[in-house]
């Protein structure tokens, strides 16, 4: 009765950014001519606050051509139908081509926060507060649905930007496992979790043997066999190493 799609599962994330990234490659790639790509050349348009703001409009218009083609069914894989997940994919590389458009989300980070804070409150009002005691209609879920999410992204890349700037040999180093560990956590979740959940203790203490004893066993798998051994490093999507540079377990 499990789930073994063949996407593998969880992976389902990676295989639609791989596929996004050899279908669209071409409006990433710089030109020989200009050496911008055709997303770079067209980035000066959102320096502007209100330019970067409207962009949730294709993201609610994605959304509602996913539903007239019968594939908002695609919202299962984490929450978003497979054509707002490529314009996520495209913002992100239009937000970071330029410096001046990141200069605008660090000075309007809090308006964005501000803004979001206000339309979730109304969107849950609406939903269920106001929906269930009128037996109406909301005709604008989606739509605020996308604005809600934009204005989030804006004002989390805005705050990142202002005070998550400092670097360390821990960030490199964790910056290196994220992919590993992403990959790891699902089946170590799910083969320790098929064993506690059979133990007689209050689920709150399940949770918390899962979540911790998941988490040592991931980070160990990871310290002592993925990064140490250039077969698993590739198959994890990590960069080779050479004898001389070969990581340590002491980190």
């Amino acid at each position: 009765g499990g789930n073994f799609a063949w996407m593998g599962g969880h992976l389902w994330y990676l295989m639609v950014l791989f596929l996004f990234s050899l279908l669209f490659l071409p409006l990433f790639l710089p030109s020989s001519k200009t050496g911008a790509s055709p997303i770079s050349s067209i980035s000066s348009a959102f320096h502007k606050p209100w330019a970067l703001f409207l962009l949730f409009i294709p993201l609610a218009l994605a959304s509602n051509l996913a539903d007239v083609l019968g594939m908002g069914v695609t919202r299962q894989m984490g929450g978003w139908d497979i054509f707002s997940y490529l314009l996520f994919f495209i913002y992100g590389y239009l937000l970071f081509a330029s410096p001046r458009t990141g200069e605008t989300l660090r000075k309007y980070c809090f308006v964005s926060l501000g803004m979001a804070l206000v339309v979730g409150i109304f969107l849950l009002a609406m939903r269920y507060v106001v929906l269930p005691a009128s037996g109406t209609g909301f005709f604008f879920s989606t739509e605020l649905r996308s604005l809600l999410a934009w204005l989030f992204i804006m004002a989390f890349l805005g705050l990142g930007g202002r005070y998550l700037t400092a670097n360390s040999k821990f960030l490199a180093h964790a910056n290196e496992a994220v992919l590993p560990f992403y990959i790891l956590h699902q089946p170590v979740i799910l083969f320790i979790g098929y064993f506690v959940v059979q133990w007689t203790l209050p689920i709150a203490a399940k949770y918390f043997i899962i979540a911790g004893t998941s988490f040592v066993v991931i980070i160990a798998l990871y310290e002592l066999l993925v990064r140490q051994l250039n077969a698993l490093r590739f198959i994890f999507g990590m960069r080779l190493t050479r004898r001389s540079d070969k990581p340590n377990p002491a980190g």
